[in-house]
């Protein structure tokens, strides 16, 4: 198992509280040219955003059809989080993201751009506008620029949010305005009524290792294509006599003399 750790992300391969690794019979051992990935998410700051997108591309490098990404966090940086999102988006295989206790503020943003989304029985999601998640952690009224950016920031991530989820565009904006844009606080259930989550219940990540057997064609030499036998060279007695008729010359030299001691 590899960690690689910061402080709001955690980068974990082959957690065993997590993960099971199943092997066929006949495989006594295996090693993975790379540990399927998986990615923690607990405080949202700009380290968590680069430590996030570093760790998604990993998992696309392992192969894996899809990352479980765990969240359990109260939220943090708005601008940590739209980098966050924007790897997750684009990423070319499926993020399963999986509330394990809290995903408010932020948090709620990166739940719901899975592709799955799970909670668990007890798990909360909390969503409210840009004005709470702002840096300048104030209302900021009497300065129009940034009046005017948190209101196009809070259509951007309602937006962005209801799209995540199949939704209208306004359905998430519509949500706050009926709670007088004060903090949504959501059980599991509520969730999966509003299409916040997909599944109720913690999955478990499973990689099976196995053998596919195949028969392949033998390639044969073709006809014509070996190079021809050489001709051994003639060896020759000093005399110049080949040496083959004179072993046999010999040979029938001492049966003559073997015929006649018999006689």
């Amino acid at each position: 198992m590899a960690n690689a750790t910061g402080d709001g992300a955690h980068v974990n391969q082959c957690n065993p509280v997590y993960d099971h690794v199943t092997f066929d019979s006949c495989l006594q051992t295996c090693f993975f040219r790379n540990q399927p990935t998986m990615i923690e998410v607990d405080d949202i700051d700009t380290m968590t955003s680069t430590i996030f997108r570093n760790a998604l591309w990993a998992a696309v490098n392992t192969g894996q059809p899809f990352v479980p990404v765990y969240i359990n966090s109260l939220g943090g940086d708005l601008y940590a989080v739209l980098e966050m999102l924007d790897a997750l988006r684009s990423a070319p295989i499926k993020v399963v993201t999986v509330c394990t206790g809290s995903a408010m503020s932020c948090g709620a943003l990166l739940f719901a751009a899975g592709h799955e989304r799970w909670i668990v029985p007890h798990g909360r999601v909390m969503i409210h506008d840009s004005w709470s998640m702002s840096a300048m952690g104030e209302k900021t009224t009497d300065k129009k620029a940034d009046t005017d950016h948190l209101l196009r920031l809070t259509k951007e991530l309602d937006w962005g949010m209801s799209q995540d989820i199949g939704k209208p565009h306004d359905f998430i904006g519509n949500i706050l305005k009926r709670n007088m844009n004060a903090n949504v606080y959501l059980n599991a259930e509520e969730c999966i009524d509003l299409n916040i989550a997909t599944h109720i219940g913690l999955p478990r990540f499973k990689a099976h290792v196995g053998l596919t057997y195949s028969l392949e064609p033998l390639a044969y030499p073709k006809r014509g294509s070996l190079p021809p036998l050489k001709r051994s060279a003639r060896v020759t007695c000093e005399d110049g006599e080949p040496l083959p008729k004179r072993r046999a010359r010999q040979d029938s030299s001492d049966e003559e003399e073997k015929g006649e001691g018999g006689a």
